[in-house]
């Protein structure tokens, strides 16, 4: 017997990072070092025409699984006001994003800047259903059938999909576009190389995957701007992805501007009837927050990023007649960590003295201004530690002139009194402000510290390719699953997300047991919370807090709403803008 899934069992967990136009001028002309480019004409504005309704996707009646200890699935957005009725088409959707996109190649991308404005122009399997958080339908496949044993994945393609290019979308492709993040993604290819077996295409409609063992969030996994189905064709000719735009989404690539500006036209051959509402849209590349949100206030910008406005911006926009902002609640660890492999550093007590020198939980107050979890790796919605269960462990406890004595004791005991190295970190929101906040929490402890920023591609190099002595960053595992979490920033297994360059044979043993505990999730949180025990004790919990995103958008643009993930819904398909 097979299961069909659409929001599944697997959907307990399947629930979820130019040339301005005279209209930005303004406000954003001073954020960009490019030559501003001709004032045009506005487009005239179209007339309010009903659209027609679209379909929606095929799939077939959904079999629930049983709920055998699932976790407690991630927290849904509260919704924002948008209008149902009256949809409008026409316009251009003015997007704000900070930075140039770090890379071209679909199955590459692991940064906002390049997920946002790719989202728009390649599919996925999957996607988060834009009018309901936290249940997944189909994109490039229509519907998707699931084993009784949990392991075997049947996608069927959906018909009539074509892309940019004109050849027709296959199974072939599918299959392709999949073994590609298999190999190559440096965002999923821990999950996939750790849980899928193989993936084929038997006939031009049908792709099967098969697990090597159940993976609870594999769905989710493929749903997020993290999973792009990158085209075949182009890989084969060996093209340039910059150069090369081609895939299947609702809108088609027509130009770019170095630093300045990505410009998207609608596809008159997206599979879904009648959509995108929006004529096309333009990402402009400002750097200058203040000026991002001005042109905000001002209506010169219709939607922000994900990630581009911080919390302050959140409360002043939400004061501000025209817009509204929002917030992701816990999408992403906050971290600074040391390099584990190069001395000091390597030294387990010098590593312990520096991560329990750090208060997390003035690190919530002060920085993330109260709104994010003062917890470890896992979180306690995903089977982690309380705030109240980590307070016994050195560097959570309440008396902080404890944790402070025993680092110091620490360092002196390694010769390592006088310690001073480096801290990188990237432009964006908060980031300086946690570089800061924990060179001022290691002075505490004699440690000096000297503070680097770099621009989005230099830091990423360095912190990927362990080029560093200290780093402050943050990342937003997706999905959000404790084996994503453990596999992509502790695991030695696949060392592309492992920025601390940990390797702990140890600690991936018990990483590979926690996974095979997948649907218990008693004896998973036992195992998780033995795991973050390991952490402490050996000098690897770098986490500082769990924090949370905000998004923007003008009171204008409608029918958006923000999903699980800063990921999901960027396709902006289902957006219209009342005029």
């Amino acid at each position: 017997m097979e299961l069909v899934n659409r929001t599944t069992r697997s959907g307990l967990k399947h629930r979820m990072g130019w040339a301005l136009p005279a209209t930005m001028a303004v406000a954003l002309l001073a954020a960009s070092c490019a030559p501003a480019a001709q004032p045009a004409p506005p487009p005239p504005a179209a007339q309010p025409t009903a659209a027609p309704a679209t379909p929606p996707p095929a799939a077939a009646t959904a079999t629930p699984r049983p709920a055998v200890g699932a976790p407690t699935p991630t927290a849904v957005p509260t919704p924002i006001p948008t209008a149902t009725t009256g949809i409008q088409r026409g316009g251009t959707l003015k997007a704000l994003i900070w930075a140039t996109p770090e890379r071209w190649e679909p199955y590459m991308v692991r940064s906002m800047t390049a997920i946002a404005p790719m989202s728009l122009g390649y599919g996925t399997m999957v996607r988060e259903n834009p009018d309901k958080a936290g249940e997944l339908i189909g994109d490039l496949a229509e519907g998707w059938t699931i084993s009784q044993n949990g392991t075997v994945y049947t996608f069927k393609i959906r018909k009539g999909v074509k892309w940019h290019d004109g050849m027709p979308f296959t199974a072939q492709d599918a299959a392709y576009g999949l073994t590609l993040l298999q190999d190559k993604s440096p965002s999923l290819s821990t999950q996939l190389k750790g849980s899928v077996k193989s993936i084929q295409a038997p006939d031009d409609s049908t792709v099967v995957m098969t697990l090597k063992q159940i993976d609870p969030s594999i769905l989710s996994a493929l749903a997020g701007g993290r999973a792009f189905i990158s085209p075949r064709q182009i890989m084969e000719a060996k093209k340039d992805f910059r150069t090369n735009v081609v895939g299947t989404g609702p809108f088609k690539f027509k130009s770019y501007r170095t630093d300045v500006s990505m410009e998207w036209v609608r596809n008159p051959d997206y599979y879904m009837p009648g959509k995108p509402y929006v004529d096309g849209v333009t990402y402009y590349i400002v750097p200058d927050r203040a000026s991002g949100k001005a042109a905000m206030k001002t209506g010169q910008a219709d939607i922000a990023a994900p990630v581009y406005m911080n919390l302050t911006d959140q409360d002043e926009l939400n004061k501000t007649s025209g817009t509204r902002a929002f917030r992701y609640l816990n999408q992403n660890y906050e971290f600074f960590s040391v390099n584990a492999q190069v001395a000091p550093f390597n030294n387990v007590n010098v590593r312990k003295a520096l991560y329990m020198a750090v208060d997390r939980n003035v690190f919530n107050q002060l920085v993330l201004a109260g709104s994010g979890q003062a917890v470890g790796a896992i979180p306690p919605d995903l089977g982690g530690y309380t705030v109240d269960e980590l307070s016994k462990f050195a560097g959570y406890r309440k008396d902080k002139a404890q944790d402070i004595d025993e680092a110091k004791k620490l360092l002196a005991q390694e010769g390592q009194s006088n310690l001073s190295f480096s801290i990188i970190y990237r432009p964006g929101p908060g980031y300086r402000d946690s570089a800061l906040f924990v060179q001022d929490q290691l002075a505490k402890i004699g440690v000096k510290i000297e503070l680097k920023t770099m621009d989005d591609a230099t830091f990423l190099d360095a912190a990927f390719n362990r080029k560093f002595q200290g780093q402050v960053m943050r990342q937003v595992p997706f999905p959000k699953d404790p084996s994503v979490i453990l596999g992509s920033y502790f695991s030695t297994g696949d060392p592309s997300e492992n920025t601390t360059a940990t390797n702990d044979p140890k600690l991936d043993q018990m990483i590979n047991e926690q996974a095979a505990l997948a649907l218990d999730f008693a004896a998973r949180s036992k195992k998780l919370k033995e795991i973050q025990d390991f952490l402490i004790n050996n000098g690897y919990n770098n986490v500082l807090a769990w924090g949370s995103y905000q998004g923007a958008l003008r009171t204008s643009v409608q029918g958006y709403q923000p999903l699980t993930s800063i990921y999901n819904n960027l396709q902006h398909d289902t957006l219209w803008i009342a005029k």
